[in-house]
């Protein structure tokens, strides 16, 4: 990718550093005056670290900036509010990628609790943010199994940003996809396959428009969104072309992992791994070990950047596969590939 066509993130993150670092000097000296725009650009810092997969760093941003505004909000509360619901927003995205999943719902309740006090004083200005917070809501939820109050949440988001699309279609359309998104997943995980499809095919016929347009801003969206078709799909019994969308879903993350590794590597893994899944009960064995393969050797080198993250998730994979390849009677591939983790077992009653 040219420099012309790098995302934002990758071309301002180093202004951003610098203005943390400008911030903090000024802040030290007039820190009534300062701390605001220190924590402003903390909030920016920390965004920017997440978009190019540095999330730890990324974590202490988005702390850091709370804690400013938490304090500030005890002064003006109503000026402020805002800002550290912004904050928290920002600190619960941080806290879900790093695995802190009880502590990012916290985030996010409270977020949406300040959104919706300040929508009921000025709801066009607020509506908009609402909805952002109850997406991320539905989001915590999701990853900590209450999936019936995420479906409410996130079908109040889809609600609030059908409205808004109504009045301002190009500027809320990309939201309405993130938020039908979220919504296909949750109808997928209460059961209800045939609405999670119709939702999630609305998601992704808006993202194919976006990525059009711009594709170097929606392409990872749309690839996103074709990854929960293919699991929509897959359930309704359409196996070819839940493959179809799994195998669009890999070409995509494919070419941004080649381009930004450390952000994208997992979604590429995440694929691969559907990818082989569909080939599987397609009876193409072959091929899917091949995706399968592909995927483990992703999962591997997320686990050498980040072990703590990802090397429990690089272990399951490796025992899955091996498992496979033992019910194949590949007995040996199995033991081979075990050997990259001593402790691993294998074996047809693993389960891993």
């Amino acid at each position: 990718m040219s420099p012309r066509t790098q995302p934002p993130w990758s071309i301002h993150l180093g202004a951003a550093e610098e203005a943390v670092t400008v911030y903090r000097g000024l802040a030290d000296v007039k820190s009534d005056r300062y701390r605001p725009d220190l924590a402003h650009s903390l909030n920016s810092l920390g965004a920017y670290l997440q978009e190019v997969g540095r999330h730890r760093e990324a974590l202490g941003a988005a702390e850091e900036a709370v804690t400013i505004f938490r304090g500030l909000v005890d002064v003006e509360p109503d000026r402020y509010r805002p800002d550290l619901a912004t904050s928290l927003n920002n600190l619960g995205a941080c806290l879900r990628e790093v695995g802190r999943y009880r502590e990012a719902l916290g985030a996010a309740e409270e977020v949406v609790t300040i959104y919706r006090g300040l929508v009921d004083v000025e709801p066009d200005r607020y509506r908009p943010d609402l909805a952002h917070s109850l997406n991320n809501l539905g989001a915590c939820l999701r990853t900590v199994g209450r999936h019936r109050e995420a479906l409410e949440v996130t079908e109040e988001a889809v609600t609030i940003r059908r409205g808004l699309v109504d009045v301002e279609p190009v500027r809320y359309r990309p939201d309405l996809a993130t938020s039908l998104n979220g919504l296909g997943a949750c109808l997928r995980e209460v059961g209800r396959y045939r609405e999670a499809l119709e939702v999630t095919e609305e998601a992704v016929t808006i993202r194919r428009g976006l990525a059009g347009v711009e594709p170097d801003r929606y392409r990872p969206d749309l690839a996103t969104s074709l990854n929960n078709l293919g699991a929509c799909l897959r359930e309704v019994g359409r196996y070819r072309e839940a493959l179809g969308a799994a195998d669009e879903a890999v070409t995509i993350f494919r070419g941004l992992a080649d381009t930004e590794p450390d952000r994208y590597r997992p979604d590429l893994a995440d694929s691969l791994n559907n990818l082989g899944i569909y080939r599987q009960e397609g009876n193409d064995i072959d091929g899917a070990l091949i995706a399968r393969r592909e995927a483990l050797a992703v999962w591997r080198a997320c686990s050498e950047k980040d072990p703590q993250l990802c090397e429990t998730r690089y272990r399951s994979e490796l025992a899955h596969l091996c498992q496979q390849l033992d019910l194949l009677g590949r007995h040996d591939e199995a033991v081979g590939l075990a050997l990259d983790v001593p402790d691993l077992r294998i074996g047809r009653n693993n389960d891993a």
